[in-house]
């Protein structure tokens, strides 16, 4: 029993079942189904114990160790739910599903080199599921594979061409990767499909700003602001945009909004005081470096730029 039902068919499958076993408690196939359809009533907890009981009676069952082992991952025991698809694997070891969930989890679990060699085998079984190559991916960019995490992606492209988080996954890797026309290209294919989104739009904006192309970089901030209003690195990044291009009241003023966002937000307030000294207006950079210093009394950088402020004013004795 796999399929999906209506409530009410739920409810009588598991009068049956209950009748079923009430009869005979050690029928394996009623426990695998009352557990299934317990699943799907969202009572994952009884669910196990008659999932149990029927990998008991028919240990050699892989549907059920399977289904075991979805049931565990949903409670989020993640260790028996390896236990589970561990025996499955044992038992079929052409189990496509099994393979992947193990390689799921393990990524879950840092364990990277098993992550890889259960989706591996998954891929192999089944390479057109768009979800193992997704995962697949995941685990590159965790082992900073970045080469592969892009192949993998672009497999997921070319399966699931109507899923989004290919393309803005892959703008996000090459920018990572400082390949910033290759992340303009694939931003720029997902916003032709008359969709938005505010970290695409971000990542075109600094993808921009590296290439030195200051106005487009400033038409994807403004628009990531627009759709993110009180994201703050995106706020951080509109500021240095302003600056760069000699906008320094206008920087001045989309950092304040970041720290309105977020006080003790770091990275505005270090943008802030560079441009108070660029400008000249050393009392005021002053400021903004005790500011942070009053927050991250250890920043060495920030006690440095205080001296150096001290210095040019000829108060260095104040240091």
């Amino acid at each position: 029993m796999t399929d999906k039902y209506t409530p009410e068919q739920l409810e009588s499958i598991i009068n049956v079942c209950r009748n079923t076993l009430g009869r005979d408690a050690k029928n394996a196939t009623a426990h695998h189904d009352l557990g299934v359809a317990l699943m799907q009533k969202g009572a994952a907890d009884e669910a196990i114990t008659h999932f149990l009981q029927a990998v008991k009676l028919a240990p050699a069952q892989a549907l059920s160790h399977y289904l075991l082992g979805i049931a565990y991952a949903e409670k989020n025991m993640l260790q028996e739910a390896i236990t589970a698809w561990q025996r499955v694997v044992k038992l079929d070891k052409k189990n496509a599903g099994a393979h992947y969930f193990l390689g799921k989890v393990y990524a879950l679990q840092g364990l990277s080199d098993a992550a890889l060699l259960h989706l591996r085998k998954a891929k192999v079984l089944q390479p057109s599921n768009a979800s193992i190559y997704h995962t697949l991916a995941e685990v590159h960019v965790l082992r900073r594979e970045s080469r592969d995490a892009e192949a993998a992606w672009k497999a997921v492209l070319l399966l699931r061409p109507e899923d989004p988080r290919s393309l803005i996954n892959l703008c996000a890797l090459c920018l990572d990767q400082g390949d910033y026309q290759k992340c303009i290209d694939y931003g720029q294919s997902f916003l032709t499909s008359n969709r938005d989104d505010s970290r695409v739009r971000f990542n075109l904006g600094v993808a921009h700003l590296g290439l030195g192309d200051l106005e487009a970089a400033a038409v994807h901030l403004e628009q990531a602001a627009v759709l993110a209003p009180t994201d703050v690195d995106i706020l951080l990044a509109l500021g240095q945009s302003a600056a760069r291009r000699g906008r320094y009241d206008e920087a001045h003023m989309v950092w304040k909004r970041a720290l309105a966002v977020d006080p003790k937000y770091l990275p505005a307030l270090v943008a802030k005081a560079d441009i108070y000294e660029r400008e000249g207006r050393l009392e005021e950079a002053l400021g903004v470096w005790r500011e942070i210093l009053a927050i991250d009394s250890d920043n060495a950088f920030a006690r440095e730029r205080v001296d150096n402020v001290l210095s040019r004013m000829g108060r260095h004795l104040e240091a």
